[in-house]
């Protein structure tokens, strides 16, 4: 297993953004004010270097797949360094995605996209950073879900798992769909990449309902 990254200041702060996240009713400045009082910081261009190596194996991992084939490791650094690269065009406009990091040294890092098109309004928070006790457990019951169902998977280095759900937003409301993914690394990535994985975890929530 990894060596934790957690600090006490970011103790918990994978589990209080997937909440405030999976709460939020709409991409905007209540939930980014959300996500502030959770410890959350608007992205500097002094932070882009720190945000970038992070980035790359969070989001990288995040997006390859869902775990169940072997992963190709220079894959999973190239898909990274692309999200990474059309993350930066992307937040150059607010009304399309904000960045944080949890400090001025960051060790975690979050985009907010806004995935609102015609009459579908929606949102997707991307983490990658420390992990914790109720996330790792959160991709624990989301692999044994898989598991139940004869899909297994395939790598010893690391766990990517989704789920999906429905509920209901608003009034009068509205059926809101809810997806989640969450990706571990299980152990250093020292004999692959010739130094350890920059972050523990990485997920996504994505939450979209019609307007």
């Amino acid at each position: 297993m990894l060596a934790t990254l957690s600090t006490q200041a970011l103790a918990g702060l994978s589990t209080d953004t997937m909440k405030v996240c999976e709460k939020a009713k709409a991409y905007g400045p209540a939930l980014f004010e959300s996500l502030e009082s959770v410890g959350w910081n608007t992205l500097e261009k002094k932070h882009w270097k720190r945000f970038e190596r992070r980035s790359v194996d969070g989001f990288g991992l995040l997006y390859v797949g869902h775990g169940t084939e072997p992963l190709d490791w220079t894959e999973v650094k190239k898909r990274g360094q692309s999200y990474t690269s059309a993350v930066k065009k992307w937040i150059s406009s607010t009304d399309k995605a904000m960045a944080f990091v949890d400090s001025d040294n960051p060790e975690a890092v979050l985009v907010v996209l806004n995935m609102t098109k015609g009459n579908q309004q929606g949102f997707e928070c991307v983490y990658a950073g420390p992990s914790d006790k109720k996330t790792d457990a959160k991709i624990d019951k989301l692999v044994r879900s898989f598991n139940r169902k004869g899909i297994k998977q395939a790598n010893s280095e690391a766990h990517i798992a989704y789920g999906e759900y429905s509920s209901a937003l608003g009034t009068p409301p509205k059926r809101a769909r809810m997806a989640v993914q969450v990706a571990r690394y299980l152990e250093p990535m020292n004999e692959i990449w010739g130094r350890p994985a920059r972050v523990e975890t990485a997920f996504f929530v994505q939450k979209q309902t019609k307007k």
